[in-house]
């Protein structure tokens, strides 16, 4: 049986929504390089990282942090 969700069919959207965070600074470049910091499923929470996004993000970086 094929998966209805990976095609589209029935209604399905075919995704699921993420909870997270961007992390930029106002003064930065407009482009800078991006970095998403995954956590590695359920094994530490998303703000357990935020220390390390906060200083990639004052360092010109545009991080991404969520909980999968």
């Amino acid at each position: 049986m094929a998966n209805l969700c990976a095609t589209g069919e029935d209604g399905c959207a075919g995704g699921a929504a993420l909870s997270g965070h961007v992390w930029a600074t106002k003064a930065g470049p407009a482009r800078g390089p991006g970095i998403v910091i995954t956590n590695g499923s359920v094994q530490v929470a998303e703000q357990h990282y935020w220390y390390a996004a906060q200083t990639l993000a004052k360092d010109g970086h545009v991080v991404m942090t969520f909980d999968p």
